[in-house]
């Protein structure tokens, strides 16, 4: 979309430049400089560049008047997140714009771009920055599922784990339950049964004797 807005401005500057009879070899390289300015306004995009570019801006101008068709194009790329730098270009443009050597008709032309041209660029600015700051927002909803997820199977896994353990406890109880219970029965069981074996063997004793004496009688 920035792109196309400054094709735009590059367009109408060399259809006001063929309008006012400037030299097909001119008209290039002026437009080849300013698609290598605005590239690189796009490529770097930072406070410091912004300042550097007004700079080459006026240098250009004060050398070649030529490129007093390129301010529309410098208006909008100086305007940025800084708003001192992007008042600085456009005071600068349009003081240069007013002062310069040219027809009445082509400083109110290029004024009338230039004033729509910072409106253009603060709309399109504005609309960029709630475009990250929608971005961010997915980003940080996006952020916070994947934890939610990862937290989720987490707190699964955790819970798998209790239940597990739970069961291996529950399972182990038993087991001791059913060896204690066994072990005392088995035990009661044997201490019984020798105390029956021993009465057993007491009372054949007793009637083993009983019948000696009454047989020796």
């Amino acid at each position: 979309m920035i792109f196309a807005q400054k094709a735009l401005f590059i367009v109408m500057a060399m259809l006001m430049m063929i309008n006012s009879s400037i030299s097909i070899t001119t008209i290039c390289v002026i437009t080849l400089i300013a698609i290598i300015l605005t590239y690189l306004d796009y490529y770097f995009n930072k406070i410091e560049y912004k300042y550097a570019y007004i700079m080459i801006g006026l240098i250009l101008i004060w050398f070649n008047p030529y490129f007093i068709y390129l301010v529309p194009l410098f208006v909008f790329d100086t305007w940025s997140k800084n708003k001192y730098a992007s008042l600085l270009g456009f005071l600068a443009y349009t003081t240069i714009l007013i002062n310069i050597d040219a027809a009445g008709y082509v400083k109110i032309t290029l004024f009338l771009l230039s004033i729509t041209s910072l409106i253009i660029s603060i709309f399109v600015n504005k609309a960029y920055k709630d475009k990250n700051k929608i971005l961010n927002l997915e980003d940080s909803y996006f952020e916070l599922e994947s934890k939610t997820i990862t937290q989720k199977k987490q707190l699964l896994e955790s819970q798998d784990n209790e239940v597990y353990y739970a069961t291996l406890n529950e399972r182990a109880r038993i087991s001791r339950e059913i060896h204690d219970n066994v072990g005392h029965i088995l035990s009661s069981s044997i201490i019984q049964l020798g105390a029956i074996k021993k009465i057993n063997d007491d009372a054949r004793s007793f009637f083993s004797f009983r019948t000696a004496r009454l047989v020796t009688s």
